[in-house]
């Protein structure tokens, strides 16, 4: 349930990451493509966090009552008052959760990659 906040941080290092591509390509340190690394490596971030709290929805919705957490259940209401028929539709997807956050670690490295010059 924890993991869902993986895509936090990735995602404010996305931002920060466009910021600076941006600046580059504004005072000609940096080609385009820079700029579209950047904010693939900031939507990829978004995704995974997208992702992993749906995960974390779907996983509530097989636990048992008492091994819900006050604040899972919490959560699990408001999800299941927003939208009854999405939520109750959710299951859980390891494998793309694995594969969308290896996809957006591996764009923050080319992002990188190419802000460094390395």
């Amino acid at each position: 349930m924890r993991l869902r906040w993986l895509g936090a941080p990735l995602f404010f290092a996305g931002l920060i990451e466009l910021a600076f591509a941006t600046l580059g390509v504004v005072n000609g340190l940096h080609s385009w493509h820079v700029m579209l690394w950047a904010f693939g490596a900031t939507a990829t971030s978004l995704a995974t966090f997208g992702n992993h709290t749906e995960n974390a929805v779907a996983r509530m919705q097989v636990l048992k009552h008492n091994e819900l957490t006050p604040s899972m259940r919490s959560e699990l209401n408001w999800e299941l008052k927003r939208d009854r028929v999405a939520t109750l539709s959710l299951s859980t997807t390891p494998v793309t959760s694995v594969i969308i956050t290896a996809l957006s670690i591996a764009m923050h490295a080319l992002t990188i990659n190419a802000l460094t010059g390395a």
